[in-house]
This record gives C-alpha cells, sequence and structure tokens, in this order.
C-alpha cells in the first residue's frame, strides 16, 4: 500500500513541476511578446532641471570661506565632478578668474608655490549653481 502511495505522490509531483515548467515558458514568451518598443518609452524632459553638483569637494571653513585643495609643486592636481542634467547643462572651470577649463574635469600642474581660487560653474539655460575652493601648492 505504501508503494502505491509513493508512486501516486510522485507522479503528482511530476504532473506539478511539469505544469509549473509550462506555466513559466508560457507566461516568459507572453512578456517577451508583449514588451514595449522603444518608441513607447517617455523620457522626462529635464531640461527646466536645476543644475546639481554631486561630488565630493572640500567644505568651507569655520567662518564661511572656500574650502582648500592641496597638491605639490610640479605634481598633477585633477578634478572631476559629476553633475546633472549632464545632457542639459555645461561646466565651466575657473582658476583665479580665468576660465581654464570646459567639461567635467580640470587638469593642472603647478610651476610655482602659492593658492590659487578655484571656481566650477555648472548652468543651463535657466540657472546655474557652483563650486568654490582654494588650490594650495606646496613645495615636494
Amino acid at each position: 500500500m505504501n508503494k502505491k502511495i509513493n508512486i501516486h505522490t510522485t507522479q503528482l509531483g511530476c504532473r506539478l513541476a511539469q505544469y509549473l515548467c509550462n506555466f513559466f515558458i508560457f507566461s516568459l514568451l507572453l512578456l517577451i511578446a508583449s514588451g514595449c518598443r522603444k518608441s513607447d518609452l517617455e523620457l522626462p524632459d529635464l531640461s527646466g532641471e536645476y543644475p546639481r553638483i554631486l561630488s565630493n569637494w572640500p567644505p568651507k571653513t569655520a567662518d564661511g570661506l572656500p574650502g582648500e585643495f592641496n597638491v605639490l609643486q610640479g605634481r598633477v592636481f585633477e578634478q572631476q565632478i559629476i553633475y546633472t542634467p549632464i545632457s542639459y547643462a555645461t561646466c565651466i572651470w575657473f582658476m583665479d578668474g580665468k576660465e581654464v577649463a570646459r567639461g567635467d574635469t580640470f587638469t593642472f600642474t603647478p610651476t610655482k608655490t602659492g593658492r590659487h581660487y578655484i571656481k566650477v560653474i555648472v548652468q543651463t539655460s535657466t540657472a546655474q549653481t557652483f563650486r568654490e575652493a582654494t588650490l594650495k601648492i606646496s613645495q615636494p
């Protein structure tokens, strides 16, 4: 009597597994067939989004002055930022008030010790934001 129950249970388990497998395959085919076309997608319009700089930047000092980057004379200083909306914004780098780069990266190799004022502006057609810092150059 136990053998009949085990055979019946095994047959039931196989049928259930086959049913679940068929259901899964049918569901997968249905999903593929009813998938949306690329032209059906509606992407949000980010052109009016306020620009944001998402990268780390030296914090302002206790008295509210710009934070500080440090680099040794003769060594490459490179700063890269992440900003949004990247497709609708322009990124401009300034050093001591003069434009020195455009894009997400600024690279500079100092030849003398001293300090420079760095400012990066990210702007869209309707708004802008910025970060500023001092670049301190020391002897190696």
